[in-house]
């Protein structure tokens, strides 16, 4: 149940871990990239991402049902597509409460993958067109916070794309996991 890395542990296998009995994951400083379903399914509850780390690979903590901490480090640059996606007890960030908003933009990630936090229902937050972290504009995927307690707040005009014929064109995914709209 619990995971301690030596010092020549740098990277992980794809799905290495996954749905295994691990609640307890002590990193070292070598490692800076935890990749696609390494940690999935686990009974994880708290994650302290290392230093060292930069990239979250896609579902690499994908349903890990019990984790209910995560905590970012400033060097985490990438989180992947439903990387805590079904993380439904999800709810402390850090030092602050659920919202992921906020949390987010005091990080340094610059990009979020398609549905990275889908279902983490207890994470909450206000979030308008983009999302702009330490790093400067953040690079975001479709429905990141849909089936979260996150209100997604639109300009209508962000999903159109006006074509030669003088009509409109609704992007794909264009307004996934909003619920209110304006515009």
């Amino acid at each position: 149940t619990n995971l301690i890395l030596s010092n020549n542990t740098q990277s992980f296998g794809q799905a290495c871990f996954v749905i295994s009995k691990i609640t307890t994951i002590q990193f070292n400083n070598k490692i800076k990239t935890i990749g696609q379903q390494v940690f999935q399914g686990t009974q994880i509850e708290n994650l302290a991402v290392p230093d060292s780390l930069e990239i979250l690979g896609p579902y690499a903590f994908y349903a890990c049902s019990k984790l209910k901490n995560l905590t970012i480090n400033s060097k985490l640059t990438s989180i992947g597509s439903f990387c805590f996606a079904n993380c439904t007890n999800l709810e402390k960030l850090g030092n602050s409460n659920n919202n992921i908003i906020e949390y987010l933009q005091s990080t340094n990630v610059k990009a979020v993958g398609d549905s990275a936090f889908e279902s983490c229902q207890k994470l909450t937050g206000t979030f308008y067109n983009k999302l702009i972290t330490k790093a400067g504009n953040c690079t975001i995927g479709s429905s990141i916070f849909n089936k979260t307690g996150v209100v997604v707040t639109i300009n209508l005009a962000d999903g159109l794309e006006l074509k030669n014929d003088g009509t409109y064109l609704i992007k794909k995914s264009a307004y996934a996991g909003a619920t209110n709209f304006t515009g």
